[in-house]
C-alpha cells in the first residue's frame, strides 16, 4: 500500500476505516447512506411514505378540495408513519451490530429530545393561551429528526 511516509500498513488501514462514516448521510438522511441495497431501499420507501404523509396533510388542510373521501385522508397519516417505523425497522435488521447500535442510542436520543419538544411547546401553549394551527405541528418531529441526524453523526465519531 503507497501510504504517508514511516506509516505501516495497519496504520493506513486504520486510518481508511476512521473516514467511512459517512458524516453527510448521517446528519442529513438519518441513515448510513445510499451505497448499499439496504440504504436504496429505505431511501425509497421512506421518500415515498413521507410524500403520502405530505400529501395527506395538504389534503386535510382547510380549503383543499378533496377528491377523496376523508377517510383516505386521515389514513394516510399514521399509514405513513407507521410505515416509516417499517422501513427502519427492517433496515436495521440489515445492519451489523455497531451501526445498529449507533441508530438505536441515535432514535433514543431523538425520543427524548422529541418529547422535551412536545412537553415546551405545550406549556407554551398553554401558559400563553395561544392557538396553534394544526399543520404547525409538523416542526416537532422535523426538529426531532434534526437532533437524531446530529446524535448520528456525534455518536459515530465516537466510534472513529
Amino acid at each position: 500500500m503507497a501510504g504517508r511516509p514511516g506509516q505501516t500498513d495497519d496504520q493506513e488501514r486504520l486510518h481508511a476505516e476512521e473516514s467511512d462514516w459517512p458524516y453527510a448521510s448521517l446528519l442529513i438522511f438519518g441513515f448510513f447512506g445510499t451505497g448499499t441495497p439496504q440504504g436504496k431501499r429505505l431511501a425509497w420507501r421512506t421518500t415515498a411514505l413521507m410524500a403520502v404523509f405530505a400529501v395527506s396533510a395538504v389534503g386535510l388542510s382547510d380549503g383543499f378540495r378533496r377528491p377523496f373521501p376523508d377517510v383516505l385522508w386521515l389514513l394516510g397519516l399514521p399509514g405513513s408513519a407507521v410505515g416509516v417505523g417499517w422501513a427502519y425497522g427492517t433496515y436495521l435488521g440489515s445492519l451489523d451490530e455497531l451501526s445498529r447500535a449507533i441508530q438505536l442510542r441515535a432514535f433514543a436520543f431523538a425520543y427524548g429530545a422529541a418529547m422535551a419538544l412536545v412537553a415546551t411547546s405545550v406549556t407554551i401553549v398553554l401558559a400563553a393561551g395561544l392557538r396553534v394551527a394544526p399543520m404547525s405541528l409538523l416542526a416537532l418531529p422535523v426538529l426531532a429528526e434534526a437532533c437524531r441526524g446530529l446524535a448520528l453523526v456525534y455518536l459515530a465519531r465516537q466510534y472513529r
